[in-house]
């Protein structure tokens, strides 16, 4: 959490080469209103260069300059062109093709108490010409929590976590057309986060965990126990944090110790889950990749407590199943990359995707 006394967390741009193992610092901190205290959940670039950051504990888009940016001395502060308000726990961004002065977000709501994820929402962003300024509406609405979201021709693709549906842009009044559910038909369900395009033919979503699908009907798809749940972790990480609970109640975010996973012993690694949809909904792939060489290489790492760090709060694996983004990535040489961001980690995992490619060609 990136509020409160204890922490104080920072965003940084970052730079990653396939075959280079370390990545290269862009610039950052990026502050706005004075503050550096921002936590980063989604992000969109556009054509001329504005970096769209999805600020998540401050209910709002900030609009970066990338090329200014990226004339910034090492070490000195970016400031962003402005802050976009009236945005409640923003997970993703998608900007629209046909119009780079459209935004859409997929988000929550603001709530009598508390801002409130688990009643989801869509919003369009219309901006003005220098990105100062922005019109917020809420074309969709009565979803559960909402995760990526992606534009797609004439239609708005949006992660619910259990499932993934679609929306037409003009059409307001829409409940959503749901295209993929993540029962995996063995008492599970995959929960699918961020949405990207895999070769412009295919919606790529990776599913971070799985839940069992009584969790699924009993607490996420119930807006009001799901409210409580997201209260209490609030409430909870005030507490942790030594924050005015006023100010945290208005901040979604919450302390990752109440998310963070651990090796538990006796259970085996997870496989990364990626799921491939076609936008008119006819095919569907699903994959799961283990890591076998990777966790044979490297030897799991050991989590302090950043309070106090002779305390081990347990062991994780170098990469583990949390992955909340996946990008397609092409590089001028014609190899192209399935890029895996692990929020728990503090690296990133390159998949070469002529695998999925052929896989999903010889499944056709």
């Amino acid at each position: 959490r990136s509020t409160g006394p204890n922490r104080s967390v920072e965003t940084h741009i970052y730079e990653i080469t396939p075959g280079i193992t370390d990545a290269k610092h862009l610039f950052g901190p990026i502050s706005v209103d004075g503050t550096t205290d921002i936590t980063i959940f989604g992000c969109a670039l556009s054509n001329d260069g504005i970096l769209y950051l999805a600020c998540f504990n401050r209910n709002s888009i900030l609009p970066i300059d990338l090329n200014a940016a990226l004339e910034t001395p090492e070490g000195e502060v970016v400031e962003c062109i402005s802050e976009i308000k009236g945005l409640p726990s923003p997970n993703d961004i998608a900007i629209d093709p046909e119009d780079p002065s459209l935004l859409y977000v997929a988000g929550g709501k603001f709530g009598l108490v508390f801002t409130n994820s688990a009643f989801g929402q869509v919003f369009k962003v219309t901006l003005n010409e220098d990105r100062t300024d922005a019109s917020v509406e809420v074309i969709a609405k009565g979803f559960d929590v909402l995760a990526g979201i992606e534009v797609v021709g004439d239609e708005i693709w949006v992660a619910q976590l259990f499932d993934i549906f679609k929306i037409k842009k003009g059409d307001s009044e829409s409940s959503g057309i749901v295209q993929w559910k993540g029962d995996d038909k063995d008492g599970n369900v995959w929960l699918a986060d961020n949405i990207d395009l895999f070769d412009d033919e295919f919606i790529l979503s990776p599913a971070y965990t799985t839940v069992p699908k009584v969790q699924v009907d009993t607490v996420m798809k119930r807006n009001l126990i799901m409210s409580g749940v997201l209260l209490y972790m609030q409430v909870a990480s005030a507490i942790r944090e030594k924050e005015k609970l006023g100010e945290a109640l208005k901040d979604p975010e919450v302390a990752l110790s109440l998310s963070n996973t651990y090796i538990e012993e006796g259970e085996s690694p997870k496989p990364i889950r990626l799921v491939f949809l076609s936008p008119d909904g006819s095919k569907t792939f699903h994959f799961e990749v283990d890591l076998v060489e990777t966790h044979e290489n490297n030897d799991p790492w050991v989590v302090t407590d950043p309070r106090d760090p002779e305390k081990i709060l347990g062991k994780r694996l170098h990469f583990n199943e949390q992955v909340t983004h996946a990008a397609h990535l092409k590089t001028g040489d014609g190899q192209g990359y399935i890029v895996c961001v692990n929020f728990e980690q503090p690296r990133v995992l390159l998949l070469k995707d002529e695998i999925f490619r052929e896989s999903i060609a010889s499944k056709q």
